[in-house]
């Protein structure tokens, strides 16, 4: 009974994890392959449709970070909870050390069958992953939009997208 209940938690969120895993993926394929277009092409036109779709893969992916599949609905507040435990945790832990307080065990990170993804993504911070490459390639989507671009905007956008793969 108890492998049921279990086996019935994952199956409620599999059908959204293998949709996600699918995004994640093409994002990946399409910058290796933008990537390369936004650098090698010779036609102008096709270096900036080039960025614009690194730019909405970088976005797509970043969004996939910050909402990985599961039962939670708000993984950002519960990430910046889950930093100030840790931060008291560490505090008293340091106090511990000095012989100042009562020693605490390291506390171990329970994967649940359905949390899993967003048990990963608040751990190693995943919410804030591809947020500096995002905004970098939309300050050059925002130059292109207003003027000519440079060939150091195309190499930036070049080494941006392969940062974020």
């Amino acid at each position: 009974e108890a492998s049921l209940d279990l086996r019935s938690r994952w199956l409620s969120v599999s059908v959204g994890v293998h949709e996600w895993l699918e995004k994640v993926e093409r994002a990946s394929e399409q910058l290796e392959t933008l990537r390369n277009v936004s650098i090698e092409a010779r036609r102008m036109q096709e270096r900036q449709e080039a960025l614009d779709g690194l730019r909405s893969n970088i976005k797509m992916a970043d969004q996939c970070c910050c909402n990985p599949p599961g039962p939670y609905s708000n993984l950002e507040r519960m990430s910046v909870c889950t930093k100030k435990e840790k931060a008291k945790r560490q505090h008293r832990m340091e106090k511990a050390e000095k012989g100042e307080g009562r020693r605490e065990k390291e506390a171990e990170i329970l994967l649940g069958f359905d949390t899993f993804l967003q048990d990963q993504a608040i751990h190693f911070g995943w919410l804030g992953l591809l947020t500096i490459e995002a905004n970098r390639l939309a300050k050059i989507k925002a130059s292109k939009d207003k003027q000519t671009i440079k060939e150091k905007e195309y190499l930036d956008a070049f080494y941006t997208a392969g940062a974020a793969e």
